[in-house]
């Protein structure tokens, strides 16, 4: 997470960004760089948030950025592999952070692209673990992994809830 919101934070997505802070998703295939859009259905993304009722954390519309391992891709200090210092590193995450990116994983960029060619609405929800502009170690407890993770699950499955309740209503009218 790049956010400067707590640890345990939902960030819904509305925007997929690959590590060059581009919506889109370079796969090479039979050899060659295929180029797709990275694009996050952002009405989707804010109806769903709509339905967070839950107080006891914060959950927020944002940016989230794919890249290629949890490393070095995430501009982490603690892999094996480091040829960069804390304060490029933090430069960076505020580069991020200034075109709204509020999270940080390895899926989004893939699923969105691979959503919008398929023509599916998607977006991209999900819990973090730290505030990457405080550090790199994700020191939360067993329990609290439970709890964060079981969050987006929650929250769109309010979402979808609502959506077959809102279908059935219609049906019988």
């Amino acid at each position: 997470m790049v956010s400067g919101n707590p640890a345990g934070t939902v960030v819904v997505s509305n925007k997929a960004y690959n590590a060059f802070s581009k919506e889109e998703y370079e796969i090479i295939v039979l050899g060659e760089k295929v180029v797709r859009p990275a694009i996050l259905d952002e009405n989707l993304a804010s109806d769903i948030i709509e339905h967070q009722d839950d107080k006891s954390f914060l959950t927020i519309l944002g940016g989230t950025m794919g890249t290629d391992c949890f490393y070095e891709g995430q501009g982490r200090l603690d892999g094996a592999f480091c040829e960069h210092n804390e304060e490029k590193k933090l430069a960076y995450l505020r580069t991020l952070y200034a075109i709204g990116v509020r999270n940080i994983e390895m899926e989004c960029v893939a699923l969105a692209a691979m959503c919008h060619k398929a023509k599916i609405k998607c977006a991209d929800v999900c819990a973090t673990f730290l505030d990457r502009l405080q550090g790199d170690q994700v020191t939360m407890t067993e329990d609290q992994h439970k709890e964060w993770d079981s969050r987006p699950s929650v929250l769109v499955a309010k979402f979808i809830k609502s959506r077959l309740s809102n279908a059935a209503n219609a049906t019988i009218q």
